[in-house]
């Protein structure tokens, strides 16, 4: 083979490598705002989670995710939800949390949590994993089903339960007693949450 002819091969080749990287990526929410504590990002996750922001489109409006809830979840949790702006969910509904309790707790402890956070790392090739793994549990008193503009948010993430029954024409809302787990991460843009199980009482 000339030596020409082997450099033309090799050039289309390294071109088709790069359109091929190039052409498939997916488009993955870009963090904007940085939290420097555990409990910043898991405010964000558990207030927005189940929210809306109601947008205006033309004639018509729209309810999408609002970008609060982006901001507190991991790189690869915005990848697995990409850019739809349907199901927010690795795992069960995380419902709606009207007060609650926080405790950081050790994920050692908590066989299953470890043994399903350890699996969804499976068949994701080229992810490296966090050193700081940390693991906070709320116990919550919420209700599911519902979501809820953003502004009915409260600083603390919860939802007032007067204006949330209010809001969503719903005469009575027992709260049910939940157990969350978040598995929080720093991924160089500060924490955010990774993984969560929901517990029921």
């Amino acid at each position: 083979m000339k030596k020409s002819t082997l450099l033309a091969c090799s050039g289309l080749i390294i071109i088709f490598f790069i359109v091929v990287s190039l052409g498939n990526r997916t488009k993955v929410y870009e963090k904007q705002e940085r939290y420097n504590t555990p409990e910043e990002a898991i405010v964000n996750f558990i207030g927005y989670i189940n929210s809306y922001e109601e947008v205006k489109s033309k004639n018509t409006y729209y309810h999408v995710t609002p970008n609060e809830f982006f901001e507190s979840i991991s790189k690869r949790y915005r990848l697995y939800l990409g850019e739809g702006n349907g199901n927010r969910y690795i795992n069960d509904q995380v419902p709606v949390v009207h007060s609650y309790e926080l405790e950081e707790v050790s994920l050692n402890d908590l066989v299953n949590l470890k043994v399903n956070y350890e699996d969804s790392f499976k068949g994701m090739m080229n992810y490296k994993g966090h050193s700081e793994v940390r693991v906070y549990k709320l116990d919550a008193l919420a209700s599911y089903n519902f979501s809820v503009d953003k502004n009915s948010v409260n600083k603390d993430g919860t939802v007032d339960k007067v204006n949330y029954m209010e809001e969503t024409k719903v005469n009575d809302i027992e709260g049910i007693p939940t157990e969350i787990y978040l598995v929080v991460v720093d991924e160089g843009e500060g924490y955010v949450v990774d993984y969560y199980n929901i517990i029921f009482k």
